[in-house]
């Protein structure tokens, strides 16, 4: 895995593994589930707002969580490699208009990021969130750390971690 790319559906991936003895014409199903866990961040619509209204709007993010893994065995699922991911700075996820739903509520998505773990994992992790005046990584301009409480995040593969809230 190479976490170099954040927020970025193209990472979405899917595996399945069945061993069989060919004795001629069968039907044989593979179930496909996702390797990896993914990890959102979004802010409650008036957090989002009143935001935007001070004149903070979020134009990018970077996200770093540790105690994730960079190598995955096809074969039996198994996986090696404990890193800590270090996405670069990149555009939020989704457009605008699209929400991140979690049951009822609706949130702004910040950040989306998909982690390789173990069947079940608990990660830690940190969130930058960058204004329209963001430059670069040298420059950064504006700001918003998000780190707080993050130590112990459960994550489990093919499943959605939500982190949601008045963050900004």
């Amino acid at each position: 895995v190479n976490y170099a790319n954040a927020n970025d559906e193209a990472r979405d991936a899917f595996y399945g593994v069945v061993e069989f003895t060919v004795t001629g014409s069968e039907r044989i199903d593979v179930l496909l589930t996702r390797p990896f866990a993914q990890l959102n961040v979004g802010v409650t619509t008036d957090d989002y707002n009143a935001a935007k209204a001070s004149g903070v709007t979020i134009k990018n993010s970077w996200a770093k969580v540790e105690k994730v893994y960079n190598t995955l065995n096809l074969f039996d699922g198994s996986v090696a490699g404990e890193t800590t991911a270090t996405f670069a700075m990149a555009a939020t996820p989704k457009a605008a208009n699209e929400t991140l739903t979690v049951g009822q509520d609706a949130f702004q998505y910040l950040s989306m990021n998909y982690v390789l773990v173990n069947e079940r994992e608990n990660v830690a992790a940190e969130f930058e969130f960058a204004t329209d005046s963001y430059v670069d990584e040298d420059n950064k301009g504006k700001t918003i750390t998000f780190n707080s409480g993050l130590d112990v995040i459960p994550v489990q593969r093919n499943y959605r971690t939500n982190l949601v809230g008045q963050i900004l």
